[in-house]
Order: structure tokens, then sequence, then C-alpha cells
């Protein structure tokens, strides 16, 4: 391996950070899948069983009606395909990619650690889980709030 060679500068970040990164996102995707295993039924119970039916469509007056949680087959694929875009060759050299891997890998694995925890009947530790969900989204916006549009939308 030749270390005295200068960076690439059409990459975003250093290799071995972009490699690093691109894992902390794939085994976030792991604890996702595996949180999704259980919250889905497919192992354990099921999300809306737990918390003696806490989580039901039809445990409260506001609570979405079944139909309403089809969204989140949208959101998965979403999730799973943006896993798949930080492993494609040009995702080295996007900017939006390096600001975005470990706050929407965090975001990511604590979608699956939130059906766990659930899973668990620790309904008040899935409320801390869904504030860190939230606030890891919130730092993906914050870190592409200014930068130049890429991709397919770049105009």
């Amino acid at each position: 391996m030749d270390t005295d060679r200068a960076p690439d500068p059409h990459l975003a970040e250093p290799p071995a950070t972009l490699t690093r990164d691109r894992w902390w996102v794939t085994v976030a995707a792991v604890v996702w899948i595996v949180g999704s295993l259980f919250g889905t039924g497919v192992i354990g119970g099921g999300v809306e069983q737990q918390g003696d039916g806490l989580f039901s469509d039809s445990a409260t007056l506001i609570a979405p009606m079944g139909p309403a949680f089809s969204i989140w087959s949208v959101i998965y694929l979403g999730l799973a395909a943006y896993v798949v875009w930080q492993w494609l060759p040009s995702t080295a050299r996007s900017r939006w990619s390096a600001r975005t891997r470990i706050p929407a890998g965090v975001a990511i694995a604590l979608n699956g650690l939130w059906l766990l925890v659930v899973q668990a009947d620790l309904i008040w530790l899935s409320v801390v889980v869904m504030v860190g969900i939230v606030v890891s989204l919130g730092l993906v916006l914050r870190a592409t709030a200014h930068l130049p549009r890429e991709g397919w939308g770049a105009t």
C-alpha cells in the first residue's frame, strides 16, 4: 500500500473514513433489519401486541388506522436504497453522502432499536429512542441545508 500518495482531490473524505462510515451505515441497517423482523411479527409478536396493545391502531381515538402504517413499506424501501447508495462509487465524491452517513446511520439503527425496545415492553425508553431518531434526522437536515444540489436533481 502506497501511503505517500496525495489524497484524491475529488473525494469528499479520505478513503479510510469513507470505508468506515459506509460500514457504519451497513451495520446500522443490520440493527434496523433485526428490529424490523421483531416489529413486524416475523419474530415475536409484533409492535401492535406490545405494551398491552398501546401501539395498535385501535389504542386511542387518534391512533392511525391500519392502512396508514403501509407508508412504512415505502420508508423501508427508501432506507434500503440509502444503504445501497452509500456503497456506489459515485458517493465517494458526494458531499451529501459524506455529511449524512453518520446521522442517517444513527437514525436507521435507532429505528430498529425502537422496535426492539417496544418488543421488550420498555415503553418510556421507546420515547427516548424516538427523540433520538428525531434529533438524528434533524442533524441530517442541518448538515445538508446549505449544500449545493447533486445528482439527478441538480440543475
